[in-house]
């Protein structure tokens, strides 16, 4: 029987996140308690451990913040969104930045401590997220 096929080691894996799990089997592998030839393919990936810890910081790493579209300004320039199409269609403004502009200059765009310029830079980013154009 191999050590990671023992029932006690299972129930182990059962009740810890796969990030603690790999590292403990890791530390075990350079502690020298069991033999990684005797053990599954993926111990003996975890063998070269500088490459193994930046592939496992990447594959788990967790962006920081809030989610995107949780916070922030988003929802608010969404509301906006009917009005710069129907600028755009109209030919009220040449761009979704004019449009943006022209709604920011006029104080409709949500924001305090900002340029005109840098809501509607927002805004028009916002809404080419959303929309992107049909080229």
């Amino acid at each position: 029987m191999r050590p990671l096929d023992t029932p006690f080691v299972f129930a182990y894996v059962q009740t810890l996140t796969l990030r603690g799990v790999i590292i403990d089997t890791l530390s075990a592998v350079q502690r020298r308690y069991f033999n990684p030839a005797q053990s599954t393919w993926t111990t003996k990936l975890m063998l070269n451990r500088t490459h193994f810890v930046k592939w496992l910081d990447k594959a788990i790493e967790v962006p920081r913040g809030p989610r995107r579209g949780t916070s922030g300004y988003y929802a608010a320039d969404r509301k906006l969104f009917p009005t710069i199409k129907r600028m755009l269609k109209s030919g009220e403004a040449r761009s979704t930045f004019g449009a943006a502009l022209k709604m920011a200059r006029e104080g409709k765009v949500a924001g305090e401590n900002s340029t005109p310029e840098s809501r509607a830079k927002r805004l028009a980013d916002h809404y080419r997220e959303r929309h992107p154009s049909r080229l």
